[in-house]
């Protein structure tokens, strides 16, 4: 377990890691943001805590890259993601399971953020066929975040085994 120094080390680490994997060039939708909204659930005790990791860094971020309207579709995507994983949180967090979750939480992401691109931007007629084109624009995204939640996902597994916090089982402080 972490200890009170190595909590907010960790905690202010994960947060700037995320802030700066938003701000420095980068493909887009190539974060580890929902890598670390699964993860989140099983690393900080406090829930709190543990959903300001992702939607902290996705605030700091906006806020120096500049603010957009479908924001707000982008942060109840995270939030999905994180009450998801909270959901699973009774069972251990293995690689099975992280693959599954980072399948299905990058889904969510696609279908709740570009439905919003489409009810709220000007881009997409507001009609069956406004939508398909809206979610077929999206794809290359969708692949950049499917190939970064698995990535980014493999190497915070990979690290905190590495460190000893990871055992197959529940890991929070």
């Amino acid at each position: 377990m972490f200890d009170k120094k190595n909590f907010i080390v960790g905690f202010f680490s994960i947060l700037t890691l995320l802030v700066l994997s938003r701000v420095i060039p980068h493909p887009p939708n190539f974060t580890p943001v929902i890598a670390v909204a699964i993860f989140s659930p099983y690393l900080f005790k406090d829930r709190i805590v543990s959903l300001s990791v992702p939607l902290g860094a996705m605030l700091l971020s906006d806020i120096l890259i500049g603010m957009h309207s479908s924001m707000i579709w982008v942060y109840f995507s995270v939030l999905v993601v994180y009450l998801l994983t909270s959901v699973f949180k009774k069972v251990s967090l293995g690689m099975k399971r992280f693959a599954s979750l980072a399948m299905v939480s990058s889904g969510l992401f696609f279908a709740i953020t570009n439905f919003g691109v489409w009810l709220s931007g000007g881009l997409y007629p507001k009609s069956l066929e406004g939508l398909i084109i809206c979610y077929y624009a999206g794809i290359p995204f969708f692949t950049n975040t499917v190939l970064s939640t698995f990535s980014f996902g493999f190497v915070i597994f990979g690290s905190l085994k590495l460190m000893g916090y990871w055992n197959h089982s529940k890991v929070a402080v």
